[in-house]
Parts: C-alpha cells; structure tokens; sequence
C-alpha cells in the first residue's frame, strides 16, 4: 500500500464490504522503530500521512499492524552500533583476547547447552554482542575449550574489533526472526513511546499488536503476562485518542 495505489486499495476495500485496511509493518514501516521503507514511501512519514489520508476521505478506518516490543534487525537500536538495553538470553566470559580477525569466540562458561538452530517461532539466537560488536555463529565446540565456532563478524551493520580477555558475550533474545529489548530497561517503554507517536502523528485508528504471544521470550514462559500488561499500559498512556487494539494473544 503506497501513494501510487491507494486509490486500488479502496476500490478493492470498497468492493467487499470491508471498513478498514491495515499497514502491516515490517515491510510498509520497520519493526521496532518504525521508519518507513523509503522504496515504498519516498517521502518517508509525509507519503504515510498523505496515504492514510486518503483512506479517511473514502471512509476507512487504518490499522496499524506492529509486532508489539519486537524490533528489526535492521532498526536503529541494532546496527550501527547494538543498543546495551536489548534483550540478552545467556551470558558468557572471553576466556581469551579476541582479535578482529578471529573467528572463533573462546568463552570460560559451558555451551553444550547452546543450539544453532532458529526459526520463526523458535526462541533462539545465533547473535552474541560483545561490547559494541555483534558476532553471528554457526558451530559451536561444546568440549572444552568451549567456544562459539564459524563466527561472522562485525555482524549486521557493526564493526569487527578486538575486545579483551574477561569481556561479556551475550546471546541475544529472538524470535520472528526479531530482536528484543530487555523487558525491564528503559529500550522496552521508548518502543511503546515510540509505537504511540507514530499512531499519534500519522492518525491511525487501530492497533494490531501482533506477537505479543512471544513475551515469554522476554524472560521465560512463567512471565508474558507482566509484560504483555507492562507494553500495553505503556503504549495507551501516550495515545492522544483511543484506539481500537487487537492482538494475537493476552495471557493476564
């Protein structure tokens, strides 16, 4: 859905009945920090305004489809340099000094325990970040000496350095192929801030807060619904009108 075929999207809306049409984010505007995709939206939020508006005059009503805390790989809280509030699952320590060039990540701690294995719907990352770098693996050596194995550095966007002996490695919390900001640090309420503003700015009347059904992987199946709760207050305290809100579970 862009400026050039808007007034399709209406006629097709008009042709089933339908009242509402939602921006599904992620493509339209990226995860997390919702900056438009400057190939669909040239004028980046002003094409967006201008879109939504038109959707208004022909009597529809717009959602605005979000993956609730989730945020991009690509969002400005990853890459140039890793935001040290996202999400970490597992930490380690560098049993030795690692140079730029190093592909192998030896850790003090056991990682028999670690998988290479992601998906969708699987709570697990090949993303360590240590200190301002993020370092991808693909084999891990579960044996001493432990180590992270076939490691890409200077991962999505960061940049490869060396880091001293003693230095934290992080597993990154993912799921839907996304990252998460830790639950508990100011990057989890500047997200809901973030998701009100634009809702606010740009005039939608919907909110779909899509894999909100992943909070678990925030801290553990035994809390989604503290911060399902902690997202959703956060978000409606910094709306300007209500909105209509869907989401695709809620477990408190």
């Amino acid at each position: 859905l862009n400026e050039t075929n808007v007034a399709a999207w209406i006629e097709v809306a008009r042709s089933i009945g339908a009242r509402q049409i939602d921006l599904h984010c992620g493509k339209t505007l990226r995860f997390g920090d919702l900056e438009p995709d400057r190939k669909i939206y040239p004028d980046g939020f002003d094409g967006v305004k201008r879109v939504i508006r038109r959707l208004h005059e022909a009597g529809l009503a717009v959602g605005l489809h979000t993956y609730a805390f989730y945020l991009a790989k690509e969002s400005k809280w990853v890459s140039p340099v890793p935001d040290p509030r996202l999400g970490k699952h597992k930490l380690f320590t560098l049993a030795q000094p690692l140079e730029a060039t190093n592909t192998t990540v030896f850790v003090e701690e056991p990682t028999k325990d670690m998988s290479t294995i992601t998906g969708f719907l699987i709570p697990n990352s090949v993303t360590l970040q240590v200190d301002d770098e993020l370092v991808v693996f693909s084999g891990l050596a579960t044996n001493s000496p432990f180590a992270f194995t076939k490691c890409i550095r200077g991962a999505l966007g960061t940049k490869p350095a060396a880091h001293a002996k003693g230095a934290r490695v992080a597993q990154l919390r993912e799921m839907f192929g996304l990252f998460s900001p830790d639950g508990d640090s100011t990057l989890f309420d500047e997200i809901a801030r973030r998701t009100a503003e634009v809702f606010n700015d740009c005039g939608f009347d919907m909110i779909y807060l899509d894999a909100i059904d992943g909070a678990g992987a925030l801290a553990g199946e035994h809390t989604p619904g503290y911060y399902q709760a902690k997202f959703i207050f956060e978000l409606n305290r910094h709306l300007n009108k209500p909105a209509l809100m869907e989401m695709s579970a809620f477990d408190s």
